[in-house]
């Protein structure tokens, strides 16, 4: 795989993290584009009302505050974008992302192993539970499948998006984008 799909980053607007992840992409030549993160804070309560505080409860032992809230709405944005510009694959990064050593290799090896059934790649997830290791990737990184995602995404690689009925009430916890 010679060249990457499009890589987003979602970041709030005016972050001073936009700085430090321009300068460490720009270094290792990877470009992207932003994505403006939607700030929880700023929510309505309409917005809020819509998600399902049951559902994450049950689901994750907690419910959801208001920046896990704005960083899923800031995901499911960029899902619909790609329905609307017919974008098969897409690699999205939240502002934190702290690329390691050899991480164009490791990101180019991971890509080309993915099974195309696949839909989505965590190159980081605090807790998610996978399956055994499948693959060895460069620089020592490992591909596995994940069973069950627990909480707190803070990287994310790979997401193909499959149709609207993919979009409906928040449930899904990520990292506070703080």
């Amino acid at each position: 795989m010679s060249s990457l799909p499009p890589v987003i980053v979602i970041s709030l607007p005016g972050s001073s993290r936009r700085a430090r992840i321009q300068a460490t992409f720009d270094e290792i030549g990877l470009p992207f584009e932003f994505h403006d993160a939607v700030n929880g804070a700023e929510l309505n309560d309409e917005t809020l009302a819509s998600v399902d505080q049951n559902y994450a409860e049950k689901e994750w032992g907690h419910g959801l505050n208001k920046g896990e809230i704005g960083c899923a709405i800031s995901h499911i944005q960029l899902y619909e974008r790609m329905v609307e510009q017919g974008l098969e694959e897409v690699i999205i990064l939240e502002d934190d992302a702290q690329p390691s050593e050899g991480f164009m290799q490791t990101l180019r090896e991971m890509l080309s192993a993915l099974p195309k059934r696949a839909e989505i790649a965590f190159l980081h997830h605090g807790k998610a539970k996978s399956w055994p290791i499948k693959r060895s990737l460069p620089n020592g990184h490992k591909l596995g499948f994940v069973r069950k995602v627990c909480s707190q995404t803070t990287v994310y690689a790979r997401q193909t998006y499959h149709g609207p009925e993919a979009t409906g009430q928040l449930v899904v916890p990520c990292a506070d984008p703080a």
